[in-house]
Protein backbone atom coordinates (compact mmCIF):
# COMPACT_ATOMS: atom_id res chain seq x y z
CA UNK A 1 0.00 0.00 0.00
CA UNK A 2 2.82 2.17 0.50
CA UNK A 3 4.16 1.94 -3.08
CA UNK A 4 0.60 3.48 -4.34
CA UNK A 5 1.07 6.39 -1.50
CA UNK A 6 -1.16 5.01 1.27
CA UNK A 7 1.04 6.20 4.27
CA UNK A 8 -1.74 6.51 7.23
CA UNK A 9 -0.84 3.86 9.82
CA UNK A 10 -4.39 3.58 11.17
CA UNK A 11 -5.74 2.40 7.04
CA UNK A 12 -2.70 -0.05 7.23
CA UNK A 13 -3.63 -1.41 10.21
CA UNK A 14 -7.55 -1.61 9.89
CA UNK A 15 -6.84 -3.66 6.46
CA UNK A 16 -4.58 -5.96 8.03
CA UNK A 17 -6.46 -6.76 11.25
CA UNK A 18 -9.86 -8.06 8.83
CA UNK A 19 -9.05 -10.87 6.65
CA UNK A 20 -12.12 -9.81 4.26
CA UNK A 21 -10.28 -5.85 3.96
CA UNK A 22 -6.88 -7.99 3.28
CA UNK A 23 -8.46 -9.99 -0.24
CA UNK A 24 -10.15 -6.75 -1.21
CA UNK A 25 -6.92 -4.68 -1.11
CA UNK A 26 -4.95 -7.79 -2.34
CA UNK A 27 -7.36 -8.25 -5.57
CA UNK A 28 -7.33 -4.29 -5.55
CA UNK A 29 -3.50 -3.61 -5.50
CA UNK A 30 -2.97 -6.43 -7.97
CA UNK A 31 -5.59 -4.64 -10.15
CA UNK A 32 -3.67 -1.83 -9.81
CA UNK A 33 -0.24 -3.50 -10.85
CA UNK A 34 -1.94 -4.67 -14.17
CA UNK A 35 -3.47 -1.21 -15.56
CA UNK A 36 -0.69 0.82 -13.40
CA UNK A 37 -0.01 3.04 -16.61
CA UNK A 38 -4.35 3.70 -16.87
CA UNK A 39 -4.69 4.70 -13.13
CA UNK A 40 -3.48 8.65 -12.51
CA UNK A 41 -4.37 8.42 -9.30
CA UNK A 42 -3.60 4.73 -7.56
CA UNK A 43 -3.75 5.97 -3.90
CA UNK A 44 -7.47 7.58 -4.82
CA UNK A 45 -8.85 4.54 -6.79
CA UNK A 46 -7.71 2.23 -3.77
CA UNK A 47 -9.70 4.25 -1.47
CA UNK A 48 -12.55 4.18 -3.82
CA UNK A 49 -12.58 0.51 -4.53
CA UNK A 50 -12.07 -0.06 -0.78
CA UNK A 51 -14.85 2.00 0.04
CA UNK A 52 -12.77 3.39 2.71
Amino acid sequence: MRDIGILDAKLINQVLDSTELRKKANKCLYDIALRRKEITNPGGNFHTTMGI
